[in-house]
């Protein structure tokens, strides 16, 4: 019987040491991924504090141009060519962007800060931007241009302008240089980071990745932040999970678009923060383990003691 007691105990011992080895490792686990949710969180900020220091300064710079009295009363007469150029270099000066383009709606032609002009036609499909943007009912929005000569991806914002009677009378745009954004949206890429911008039907309009624009992303973020604002929670920021990573979503107001940030997360690691709250039953296990060999124990040690005593 001594013998076996001690098989008894042997695994006792066997079943309470890997119970525990296996709540330190769960707890090991979940632990290291609420680090890694908790430093999501904190690089998600970090880009889109980098990205609102860089790209708020020129946005409010050109909706105070934009709101000047000198663009519009311009436009009506579209007259002395050489006031405009003087006026749109010192406003690229003082906005922070790299050009400025001024459409007209009476003469459909575009007047760009570098001194040349541009005929817009509707059936030409380069112009196609100008006559959209006219018929949408949105007083901003945001396109793109490729300069061939350079090399170079511009990001345009355009904003209707309007006369005191209501009427639009032209469009500004301004060129942003798309590498500097695709710079700061890349600033943990080598972290598993990915970061970038959709418009509220999940098309991405900026990506570090020029191929990735105009794709569709997979999750509606949109509309988890509309749900957001409807259960009264925050319209700014929001944090979503799923199988495949977690993310942090920020609505860009100056741009209406979507700052998403994502991080992925192996399907093994996440087994693992899903089985953490599991422990409870683990523990509640080891308890009635505990109690089974106890008893078991007992019951053996008073059978050896009946037969030590024949």
């Amino acid at each position: 019987m001594d013998k076996k007691i001690a098989q008894v105990m042997v695994i006792h011992i066997a079943v309470v040491s890997i119970l525990i080895y296996g709540f330190l490792y769960l707890h090991h686990n979940s632990s290291k991924l609420c680090r890694e949710s908790w430093m999501l969180r904190d690089r998600a900020n970090r880009i889109n504090l980098a990205l609102e220091a860089y790209l708020e300064p020129i946005l409010r710079g050109a909706e105070v141009a934009a709101s000047q009295d000198f663009l519009i009363d311009w436009l009506k007469n579209e007259g002395d060519r050489t006031t405009l150029d003087k006026y749109l270099s010192t406003q690229i000066e003082l906005i922070g962007c790299e050009a400025i383009d001024l459409a007209s709606v009476e003469s459909e032609i575009v007047y760009q800060s570098a001194g040349t002009t541009v005929r817009m036609e509707k059936g030409n499909e380069r112009d196609l931007w100008f006559y959209d943007f006219m018929e949408s009912e949105t007083d901003r929005s945001n396109e793109f241009f490729y300069d061939s000569l350079e090399g170079i991806l511009y990001l345009y914002h355009n904003i209707k302008l309007y006369e005191t009677s209501h009427q639009i009378v032209g469009v500004m745009g301004i060129l942003i240089r798309y590498d500097q954004v695709s710079e700061l949206l890349s600033l943990f890429s080598d972290e598993g980071i990915e970061a970038y911008f959709t418009d509220k039907s999940g098309e991405i309009i900026i990506h570090s990745d020029q191929r990735q624009i105009g794709n569709v992303a997979i999750y509606d973020y949109y509309g988890l932040l509309q749900r957001a604002k409807e259960l009264g929670g925050s319209t700014e920021m929001i944090e979503s999970g799923s199988n495949d990573g977690d993310s942090s979503i920020f609505y860009f107001e100056s741009l209406n678009s979507y700052l998403v940030v994502e991080q992925n997360i192996s399907s093994l690691r996440r087994w693992f923060q899903g089985t953490y709250a599991l422990l409870p039953i683990i523990i509640l296990s080891l308890i009635v383990v505990n109690a089974f060999l106890y008893l078991a124990l007992r019951k053996f040690s008073g059978r050896h003691k009946e037969e030590s005593a024949e």
